[in-house]
């Protein structure tokens, strides 16, 4: 008799403690919520915890109607009177699993799938890069693990075979984790890292005009184009401040390093009142080395 009065005593006053009164809004919009229901169970249930609480209904009568138990009344009550409507409908955003495998780590994945399979192997399969990830890195992961940093770097060893790096050498894998860990430097404004890379691209026009869409009806264009030569672009990124530029010099030219001295000389002189060192990182191409 003592200890049901004693759970009956808790109960109370958490009822009293953590007491619902809705505004109007908040049960206009739990009803327009619940009448829907497009969105989560678990989100509805609390939806109707809020709405029975608001008219003082106790948590046992609450758990019966609903067919849940206490610790939900509880935990919703609680979770309104803290922090809100919105607190008590919805989770938290979870911080999730940590990564098992650092940025280095991740390269030397990459470096395995892009290089040539074992003996007897035609190519890759998930198996075959696990075990052998696994062996050479030292770190236990899984074949999900792995495909999901081949898919976050859209590559798929099964289907292409790497052209620009036929072999991964003790020399390219050094020079690959120096530019990995430039790039992992915290952030600091007098000494910025900027990345360059160039492409060509061909400068096409259309023959005919091109008529624009209307209702109904997409854009519509001729299928002739006119050449007018190719241009070089060359693009300057510094990542971890946002910032960026580009150039491109005159058609027919071949590129060199000469082309890529104005895009240096810009960056340099539009950080010339707070910049003491320029690392610029070229990003290499077929055939092409690291420039750091």
């Amino acid at each position: 008799m003592l200890i049901t009065e004693g759970v009956k005593h808790v109960q109370i006053s958490a009822q009293r403690k953590f007491k619902v009164n809705l505004a109007p809004a908040e049960r206009q919009f739990l009803k327009t919520l619940i009448r829907k229901g497009s969105c989560k169970a678990r989100i509805l249930t609390r939806a109707r915890i809020l709405l029975l609480a608001d008219t003082q209904q106790k948590d046992a009568i609450i758990c019966q109607a609903l067919g849940i138990v206490r610790s939900v009344v509880y935990d919703t009550r609680k979770h309104y009177v803290t922090g809100g409507l919105n607190r008590a409908l919805y989770d938290l955003p979870h911080p999730g699993k940590a990564r098992k495998l650092t940025g280095e780590q991740e390269a030397e994945v990459i470096a395995i799938a892009c290089s040539e399979a074992p003996e007897g192997r035609v190519r890759w399969t998930m198996d075959l890069l696990t075990e052998a990830v696994n062996r050479k890195i030292g770190v236990s992961i899984g074949r999900t693990a792995v495909y999901k940093i081949l898919l976050r770097n859209n590559i798929k060893p099964w289907r292409k075979k790497m052209w620009c790096i036929p072999f991964i050498t003790p020399e390219y894998k050094k020079r690959m984790l120096d530019v990995l860990e430039v790039y992992e430097r915290p952030y600091n404004h007098q000494f910025p890292v900027v990345c360059l890379d160039e492409k060509s691209k061909q400068l096409l026009s259309d023959t005919r005009a091109t008529l624009r869409v209307r209702r109904g009806k997409p854009t519509k264009a001729d299928y002739e184009y006119e050449r007018h030569g190719t241009c070089n672009l060359f693009v300057a990124v510094e990542p971890k401040a946002g910032n960026g530029l580009s150039a491109s010099p005159d058609t027919g030219q071949r590129r060199t390093m000469c082309h890529f001295s104005p895009i240096w000389w810009r960056m340099s002189t539009e950080k010339r009142k707070r910049l003491s060192w320029l690392r610029i990182i070229s990003i290499p191409t077929a055939g092409r080395s690291c420039l750091t």
